[in-house]
């Protein structure tokens, strides 16, 4: 009898945690090496998902998605479509999408030589997160401004043909807008290499989209 009874104790346990874990708001953080967190010496810890999860309380649950180099645009040279984050983003079932994309886009072999497919292939991705059972709040970011850089990132495409993307499938979907673009102008110091962020700049990278969050 005893043992029956320390077997339905654990039992219980572990259903009450399971359901405990199952309320957990998911947060899924799809981007690319500034959502990843390159450059930075601890990313697991300094990337911004990372100080996003200490922002926010404790009935969320943040999870890093960020592929380094990634394209939303499928003929890209290193798509976010065909990485296992993109499989890992739709399998979670997130409550919640923070979508950061478009900075590789805008290097001469993506947008200027796919003009066009970037709205038609945000418009997808969103289609394919809204169609999820978890019935997800999508938040489209634009992306932080890029400087003087190695890595043929524009923003000057990123403000011509990214960010009005954004604007418009974020209307036609229902979704937020989160503008990083606007509210780091000129924030040449949190870039270290003027595209990604230094510690300071995930810091508050993440503090700005947990104040959308909330």
């Amino acid at each position: 009898m005893k043992q029956i009874i320390n077997f339905l104790t654990i039992a219980f346990i572990f259903v009450f945690l399971q359901s405990c874990s199952n309320q957990l708001i998911r947060v899924a953080c799809v981007g690319d090496s500034i959502t990843e967190g390159d450059g930075l010496k601890d990313r697991a810890n300094e990337a911004y998902p990372a100080i996003l999860s200490q922002l926010l309380d404790k009935h969320y649950k943040v999870i890093n998605l960020g592929q380094s180099g990634a394209t939303l645009i499928k003929k890209g040279d290193w798509p976010y479509w065909n990485k296992i984050a993109y499989k890992n983003a739709l399998a979670i079932e997130p409550n919640v999408f923070i979508i950061l994309l478009g900075a590789n886009d805008s290097k001469p072999q993506n947008i200027p030589a796919h003009m066009g497919d970037f709205i038609s292939d945000l418009r997808e991705m969103v289609d394919n997160f809204q169609q999820l059972s978890s019935h997800p709040r999508i938040y489209l970011c634009t992306p932080i401004p890029a400087f003087a850089n190695r890595f043929n990132i524009s923003d000057a495409v990123l403000i011509s043909d990214v960010i009005p993307a954004v604007q418009k499938v974020a209307s036609e979907k229902n979704c937020k807008i989160i503008d990083l673009h606007t509210a780091f102008q000129n924030r040449t110091d949190i870039l270290g290499d003027g595209v990604h962020p230094n510690k300071q700049g995930a810091a508050e990278i993440a503090k700005y989209i947990s104040s959308q969050i909330k």
